[in-house]
């Protein structure tokens, strides 16, 4: 069984998004680092991203903003979690 690797760029859309995560406040603007993280996720249409940043991104606030935002723009949702939330290495999904 092969495993496909995609390199994602940063792209002007998902430069439009992640700032559309800062000015709408799902993500604080001392962090466009991890906008643009999540923006190039969604719109590379990645199903899940995986972070232990639980203060900007592994949060219900910002995880409902980032839906929202999503969602308005007509964007694929993205589930955001853990490696714990999405099985990690226990059920080999890593």
């Amino acid at each position: 069984m092969g495993c496909d690797v995609k390199t994602l760029e940063f792209t002007k859309e998902a430069m439009a998004l992640s700032r559309e995560y800062l000015r709408h406040g799902a993500i604080p603007k001392s962090e466009p680092e991890d906008a643009y993280h999540i923006a190039v996720a969604t719109v590379n249409e990645i199903e899940a991203l995986s972070s232990w940043n639980f203060k900007h991104i592994v949060s219900i606030n910002p995880i409902r903003k980032i839906h929202e935002i999503n969602s308005r723009l007509n964007y694929l949702p993205i589930e955001i979690g853990t490696l714990e939330l999405f099985g990690g290495s226990k059920y080999g999904n890593l």
